[in-house]
């Protein structure tokens, strides 16, 4: 299963197979690069507000630490930090808006190999790898409980980001994401006087 197939598959339907290969050949990365500008284009338009630019270069990077670490899940004896060395690598940490959205493309997916990985082995390293990522990209990790408190100054600075990080907050019922003023208040708003929408986030700190 190539990298590009493997980036269809995800944004099609969620659902990803892996092949043990290292090496992705430079034609499958410029099929990955156009595959992740298409769907970015159709993307953008369901936002309520504009999104950031898209950082193209970024997002094929994590798009392929997201099939790195699939290729961890499935094949065991792979070690997380050998795979991940392999090629194009995010940042340490989102630095702008435009890092957060475009990683988040693929990355929107981690709390789901996560869950896969720690069902498969609690201690296994694979899951200490995926959480250090997830405690950097704040977007991409809602519903992942007891991380360090993220970063999210580019998130909430961005009317679209922010939207899209309440939505997320509001459909995983991450009430520890709601401890930030910034973000408690963003999800007052959201929600107005339907407050009966999200019943599971409404504690008493929340409302005050």
């Amino acid at each position: 299963m190539s990298f590009s197939r493997f980036l269809t598959n995800l944004l099609d339907n969620g659902t990803v197979q892996v092949s043990k290969a290292r090496e992705i050949p430079a034609e499958d990365r410029v099929e990955a690069q156009r595959l992740l500008t298409h769907f970015e284009r159709a993307f953008r338009l369901s936002l309520a507000e504009e999104p950031p630019p898209l950082e193209l270069g970024l997002a094929v990077a994590a798009g392929q630490t997201l099939y790195r670490l699939c290729q961890c899940l499935v094949f065991r004896e792979l070690l997380p930090d050998q795979a991940l060395a392999q090629g194009d690598r995010l940042p340490d940490a989102p630095r702008t808006a435009g890092d957060h959205y475009s990683a988040d493309l693929t990355l929107r997916f981690l709390p789901d190999v996560w869950r896969l990985a720690k069902e498969a082995a609690e201690g296994d390293p694979l899951v200490t790898s995926i959480r250090e990522l997830a405690a950097h990209w704040p977007l991409s990790s809602v519903g992942m409980p007891d991380l360090p408190a993220p970063a999210i100054d580019s998130i909430t600075d961005h009317p679209a980001l922010m939207a899209l990080y309440v939505d997320r907050i509001i459909e995983h019922r991450d009430r520890l994401r709601l401890g930030e003023p910034r973000i408690r208040d963003a999800f007052l708003r959201a929600i107005g006087a339907h407050r009966e929408l999200a019943p599971e986030l409404m504690t008493r700190d929340t409302a005050s």
